[in-house]
């Protein structure tokens, strides 16, 4: 999770691509694009709508310097 200055969620940072942890890049997802729901089982779910294309040409995510 990527926090602002304020100390709320602005984004999270996934690993996308890859096998078996060989080739995987990371990439940032704005947290407002993600919806969290509950299961049958009452577990929390995070969902992202996003096909793999657009995950594999999203930017790299590089931190910011502090």
């Amino acid at each position: 999770m990527v926090l602002d200055p304020s100390g709320r969620v602005a984004a999270v940072v996934v690993s996308v691509g890859g096998f078996l942890g060989i080739g995987e890049r990371e990439v940032g997802i704005v947290f407002n694009a993600l919806r969290m729901a509950r299961d049958e089982n009452g577990n929390t779910v995070i969902m992202l709508e996003a096909n793999e294309d657009r995950l594999l040409n999203a930017p790299v995510w590089t931190s910011p310097k502090v």
